[in-house]
């Protein structure tokens, strides 16, 4: 699990902000919706494929509608950094290890 796992969240962190960018280009091209035959499931999946294709194909295309500075992206990457810090502040924290890691208590780092 520990090969495997962090493959496929990376693959699919990279789909969905794929998917991200070729849904924006998309609607910025002005594109009638996919066709789809009318599963919600498949339509999900169909819609999110194509997607998915279109922002690898034209990634571009999304950063269209995209406004950079102002104080909602200060704000955004503020909060972001500072879940970061608390996040790898608390992972330190020998009991959080010892609940994560069995047995982490006895090994020596040094």
């Amino acid at each position: 699990y520990q090969r495997y796992l962090p493959l496929a969240g990376a693959l699919l962190a990279a789909a969905i902000l794929a998917a991200n960018l070729g849904a924006r280009g998309w609607e910025a091209l002005r594109r009638p919706p996919v066709p789809t035959p009318g599963l919600f499931v498949l339509d999900l999946l169909l819609s999110f494929a194509a997607a998915a294709a279109f922002g690898i194909a034209c990634p571009y295309l999304g950063c269209d509608g995209v406004q950079a500075g102002g104080v909602k992206a200060l704000h955004v990457i503020v909060v972001g950094a500072a879940t970061v810090l608390v996040v790898l502040v608390v992972s330190d924290l020998d009991d959080v290890q010892e609940l994560l890691v069995r047995g982490s208590s006895g090994c020596d780092q040094s």
